[in-house]
């Protein structure tokens, strides 16, 4: 059914494909391509992440597509039977067990035991995560869907497979809403009953905190990421996220304000460009709280130093450094000592929510010469002047930076000079 679209793809999604149909011939075991891979290929949309699922052992089966793609196995665990490995060529595809899964509590890790594809399918989210493409030769591009996904999908239906979908995994709440909103499909009735009925059991508050913070960096990767916010807070709430957290109206026009300052730094500033938006989406999601509250929330999730260094630093020091570049008479040297010690991000922030042009001048500078050695002279050269290595040195060296920034110095002899001469007047 799905032969032609599938061999229509790119030769670095194609190869491993093919590959793992091969394997499974050989080895007389079904092997599928599952879930969002399957849904965009018939939605026509691209998908870059490769899941099959083999009716046997997944991470033996994954060994050898690995040594078949010239690759490795990247990861594997063991109580889920799913590995993810890398071929030779960049490709990634996660390979899983066929397996069915029971519950012990709302939020808890399922038990898991080997099943059939169909199990395997009625285990999970929605209908439209719930179809399978036969990989094997004999059946290749077959269409497996017990669950009825694809005429939701052609209704445009986000439906849960089951009344306890949403006591198994309260994070599957999450998952309605982002689909529903980038898709632009619609939550089925019944559903979106379910759902108010978990919200109102404040089932989220039971999920491990580890597995929310995952969960909340994808919605915050979508693009329709304000429509998300808004729909989850309509539905259930963000106090699961934390007692006072409550929907902002005003994260629509910041997250557009924050997309737009990392826009220009794209076009304009490549240095500032590897800035990461899921982590100014952060710091803005978490900006009406106090900052012992943001404080808190990034010790409750365990949020990685990458994430709660600018997150904090935003909510700490973005007003006072907007005011201080406000000033009428700053030298460029003093926007460099005000911004270098921030984060990419947290000055795109600023850039972003600022109104004064000024100020905005000031910042796109910097950017623009973000990352550039302004002074020729090190600690060697000091040396060499005689100066013994310690505080000095990097007090001279900061003097020396101000200067060239300013344009007050040009050049390594009027360094030389500007350094002697500021070593001996001390």
């Amino acid at each position: 059914m799905f032969a032609r679209r599938i061999r229509r793809l790119s030769p670095s999604l194609l190869g491993p494909i093919l590959c793992a149909g091969r394997i499974a011939d050989e080895e007389r075991v079904g092997v599928y391509l599952v879930g969002g891979f399957v849904r965009d290929l018939i939605l026509g949309r691209r998908n870059l992440d490769i899941d099959i699922v083999v009716e046997g052992d997944g991470i033996v089966f994954a060994r050898r597509l690995a040594v078949a793609l010239r690759g490795k196995v990247l990861v594997a665990h063991h109580r889920f039977g799913t590995a993810t490995i890398e071929g030779a060529s960049g490709s990634k595809v996660d390979v899983a067990s066929a397996r069915r899964e029971s519950y012990a509590c709302a939020g808890a890790l399922p038990t898991v035991e080997r099943g059939s594809i169909e199990e395997d399918l009625w285990r999970r989210d929605f209908s439209i995560n719930a179809m399978a493409v036969w990989l094997n030769r004999g059946r290749f591009g077959a269409l497996v869907d017990p669950c009825q996904g694809r005429p939701d999908l052609e209704k445009g239906l986000i439906r849960a497979l089951h009344a306890q979908s949403f006591e198994d995994d309260p994070l599957r709440i999450l998952r309605a809403v982002r689909f529903e909103q980038r898709l632009g499909f619609r939550i089925e009735k019944e559903t979106l009953q379910w759902i108010l009925t978990a919200g109102r059991g404040r089932l989220l508050a039971r999920v491990h905190k580890h597995r929310l913070r995952d969960e909340l960096m994808l919605l915050l990767k979508e693009e329709m990421v304000f429509p998300c916010l808004k729909r989850l807070s309509a539905l259930v709430g963000l106090g699961y996220v934390g007692p006072r957290m409550r929907s902002c109206p005003a994260w629509k026009a910041r997250f557009a304000a924050a997309q737009k300052s990392l826009d220009w730094a794209r076009r304009h500033a490549p240095s500032a460009a590897s800035a990461d938006m899921v982590v100014m989406r952060l710091a803005l999601f978490f900006e009406p709280l106090s900052l012992s509250g943001v404080r808190q929330a990034m010790r409750t999730f365990a949020f990685g130093k990458p994430q709660r260094v600018p997150v904090v630093s935003f909510k700490q020091e973005a007003a006072g450094a907007q005011a201080r570049l406000e000033k009428k008479d700053l030298a460029a040297s003093g926007v460099y000592r005000i911004l270098s010690s921030l984060s990419v991000e947290v000055v795109l922030l600023i850039h972003g929510r600022c109104r004064s042009a000024r100020v905005r001048r000031r910042i796109e500078g910097y950017l623009r010469d973000a990352g550039r050695r302004w002074e020729h002279l090190g600690g060697e050269d000091l040396r060499r002047l005689g100066v013994a290595p310690g505080p000095r040195y990097k007090e001279a060296l900061g003097r020396l930076r101000d200067a060239c920034i300013d344009k007050r110095v040009v050049g390594r002899e009027e360094e030389l000079e500007f350094v002697r001469a500021y070593l001996r007047l001390r």
